[in-house]
């Protein structure tokens, strides 16, 4: 059932035009000869050396390549108002969304499901998915050169287990904005880095509800709390600010025992 669900929707996608025309290859069948597929490959090779293993300068007569470094608010904003009749946009990111963070610190405590506090690329700007010439790209950057109008990339390979060596490439720009943001300031306090848990990010919330609902649950089983040591129930914050307040509120409408 599920095979005839997944070749009805294939077929639906093929008919609708709607295959990758970055690789030039359309929807293979799988009933394809081994030559055919070669033949494939081929055509793949004569196109790849201009597509992703190096985005290289535009030609005359092409649309201006805008590269954009991130997906916060400041980068978010300036694909969603760029007039891609003009200009094909790159954006280079390791997140493939836009964080809403005010709203962020609710979702630590289930007020708000993550999904609401996240808005995917593709709805900010539709170009990346459909226009020829725009791409996101999964990676970080790594080095600027501006007089070659180029950026060194390295994709995002996180992972516990079968981590994939990062892939390293480059891009070339005819405009470049950089839209990274900034690291959450420490405020020179020794151990925040290694045993907090910073709240910028949609992982950093998860992590934030995973322990709290894991303390409330060990806070409830006899004997443990006082075995082991007091303050299972206990929330430290090290930055009382907008979003240390909203965090502190939904907590406190959630569980005012604690």
């Amino acid at each position: 059932m599920a095979a005839s669900s997944l070749l009805r929707s294939l077929s639906r996608v093929s008919r609708r035009g709607c295959a990758p025309a970055f690789y030039g290859r359309g929807p293979l069948s799988p009933l394809s000869t081994a030559a055919a597929a070669a033949a494939a490959d081929a055509r793949d090779a004569a196109v790849l050396p201009r597509g992703l293993a190096g985005l290289g300068p535009t030609a005359k007569g092409e649309k201006a390549r805008v590269v954009v470094l991130g997906t916060g608010w400041a980068g978010s904003r300036l694909m969603k108002d760029l007039d891609t009749t003009g200009y094909d946009v790159v954006c280079v990111s390791p997140r493939n969304h836009m964080v809403f963070t005010p709203l962020l610190a609710s979702t630590c405590v289930g007020t708000l499901e993550f999904r609401s506090v996240a808005e995917p690329l593709a709805r900010i700007q539709p170009a990346v998915s459909s226009s020829p010439g725009s791409y996101f790209l999964l990676a970080r950057c790594t080095a600027v050169d501006p007089d070659a109008h180029t950026i060194e990339c390295e994709t995002v390979t996180e992972g516990e287990k079968d981590t994939l060596k990062p892939w390293k490439f480059k891009v070339s720009y005819d405009k470049l904005v950089f839209g990274c943001g900034a690291e959450a300031s420490t405020f020179g306090i020794r151990g925040v880095t290694e045993h907090a848990t910073f709240l910028r990010e949609v992982h950093d919330a998860q992590e934030i509800r995973r322990k709290l609902l894991l303390n409330l649950m060990l806070s409830d089983v006899p004997a443990y709390q006082r075995a082991k040591s007091a303050g299972y129930c206990t929330v430290l914050l090290l930055e009382v600010v907008q979003q240390g307040l909203n965090l502190v509120g939904n907590l406190v409408i959630s569980s005012p025992e604690m």
